[in-house]
């Protein structure tokens, strides 16, 4: 004759499943959330370009001129200061995050605007994972690298202004 007892509590094997069960899913969560911060450093890195894209937009606006491509040697402080008058001094504080600022020109007179690297992405430990996010979007949103060429890893950032 089975007597009927009442449980009070879990049993070891429940409590074993549902610590399983947890870990599993906390094991998801974190692989799902390993590129997060390479992808939010790409998208800071596209919106600068962009801003830099408005900033030269709107200097030629003004003085009819285009500024002086610098043959990659980053930003002489002419050309910071120029762009800075239109993009802002905080845009330029989280540029400068990233790299230096450069001008470079193709043969057919078109001319590209971005960053040429630097310390910000070479020196950052997760800089192939940001190089490959933006390969990734390289169409997307029209980056070059070098001279107006498709874009590759260690290349300079560019993104065209004419």
């Amino acid at each position: 004759m089975l007597e009927n007892r009442r449980r009070e509590g879990f049993s070891l094997v429940e409590v074993l499943i549902v610590i399983i069960i947890i870990a599993i899913l906390a094991g998801l969560l974190v692989m799902g959330l390993g590129g997060t911060q390479e992808s939010a450093d790409a998208t800071r890195l596209i919106n600068g370009i962009k801003a830099l894209k408005s900033a030269y937009i709107a200097c030629y606006a003004d003085t009819h001129k285009y500024l002086p491509a610098n043959a990659g040697a980053g930003a002489s402080s002419d050309l910071v200061a120029s762009l800075e008058k239109y993009a802002g001094k905080s845009l330029f504080d989280e540029i400068h995050a990233f790299g230096s600022v450069t001008i470079q020109t193709d043969t057919g007179g078109g001319v590209y605007i971005g960053y040429l690297g630097g310390s910000g992405i070479h020196g950052n430990s997760s800089a192939s994972k940001i190089y490959a996010e933006l390969l990734r979007r390289a169409d997307a949103v029209k980056l070059r690298g070098h001279n107006g060429g498709p874009l590759v890893e260690n290349d300079p950032i560019l993104m065209q202004v004419k």
